[in-house]
């Protein structure tokens, strides 16, 4: 059997996925956030806020991902120290991140910010690598958690909760 470890090419598509993913976020350019990203994907952050995982179409992830950042004006990802594995058409990345959530008016500090670590699972489709699954490590957390609250959308409006 041939060996079909990923070579270099495959190695920095894949960080620059998920690099991409995290700026497309804070840009909130949500149609090609939607392009990194499988026709289904697993999201497992029970670590950062208690929900169970879910899975979203590709459309219901973007639709969520705008609806959980509508009323927060700034946010910023940071992403680094990957470590790529995989083969053939599958891969596993796992970062390093830092995640800042500004609401200026918050009542109390405008601020929260998190450290952890995302492990996502990546498919090559079609010559590109996207996303199907993210599941986030909280390492740390500091300041008010109220910011990702208010900055989400009423739940109704989104889907998957």
């Amino acid at each position: 059997m041939a060996d079909q470890s990923l070579g270099a090419a495959d190695r920095l598509d894949i960080i620059d996925t998920c690099r991409r993913m995290a700026r497309c976020v804070d840009d909130r350019r949500w149609r090609e956030l939607g392009e990194l990203v499988a026709e289904e994907i697993e999201l497992d952050y029970s670590d950062v806020s208690g929900r169970t995982p879910v899975r979203y179409t590709r459309a219901e992830y973007t639709k969520h991902s705008a609806a959980l950042l509508a009323n927060e004006p700034v946010t910023q990802h940071q992403v680094a120290s990957h470590i790529v594995e995989g083969s053939g058409d599958r891969a596993r990345c796992i970062s390093q991140f830092q995640a800042t959530h500004v609401l200026p008016g918050t009542n109390g500090d405008p601020v929260w910010a998190l450290g952890g670590q995302y492990d996502m699972g990546l498919i090559k489709t079609d010559g590109r690598w996207q996303i199907r699954s993210i599941r986030a490590t909280r390492r740390w957390t500091t300041g008010n958690w109220q910011v990702v609250v208010a900055g989400r959308t009423p739940v109704a409006a989104t889907t998957g909760g």
